[in-house]
């Protein structure tokens, strides 16, 4: 699976790197999962200072693009969000596929 890094008003750590590469590698069994975007950004407003990191994960997958996002303190929390949200929706997805070639 090939994983693309993009990065806004930040800089992508070597450590942050590793850590989505572990963690996505639990999808590496889904084969109709080629690739993952991930990215990470940095807002500046002092206002919303509580939640200043989205991570957001978008693939495509058999003609649909799964998306998730989650804004955290750090990026490491937003990460594990997102990973959360991301598996429920590719589990949702899949078993409308799987429902869709039964012949239900």
């Amino acid at each position: 699976m090939q994983i693309e890094f993009f990065a806004r008003n930040t800089k992508l750590s070597t450590l942050f790197k590793d850590r989505v590469v572990e963690k996505l590698s639990k999808f590496d069994k889904i084969e109709a999962l080629d690739s993952i975007k991930v990215e990470l950004e940095y807002f500046s407003n002092p206002s919303i200072q509580q939640h200043s990191m989205k991570v957001e994960l978008t693939a495509p997958i058999k003609g649909e693009l799964l998306r998730a996002e989650a804004s955290e303190a750090n990026e490491f929390k937003a990460l594990d969000t997102v990973i959360g949200k991301f598996s429920e929706r590719l589990r949702r997805e899949l078993d409308k596929q799987k429902s869709k070639n039964s012949g239900r």
